[in-house]
């Protein structure tokens, strides 16, 4: 079996349903690898938007144009 490629795996995670994607919903309703795949990339995704926004120091660009 041919398993979904990451950026069909990104698209299904988007907001809007793209040409294509209605096949790819079909593949993973059949699919356990791609699912479980899904949800690795689900479970990544949440703990990037858990990390803390940085924001650089004041003296950054100083610090760079020195």
């Amino acid at each position: 079996m041919t398993h979904l490629t990451m950026d069909a795996l990104l698209a299904l995670r988007g907001p809007g349903i793209e040409p294509g994607d209605e096949s790819s919903r079909r593949h993973m309703e059949s699919c356990e690898h791609c699912r479980a795949e899904l949800d690795r990339l689900d479970q990544r995704v949440a703990r990037l938007k858990a990390l803390p926004a940085l924001r650089p120091s004041r003296n950054l660009w100083p610090a760079i144009a020195a």
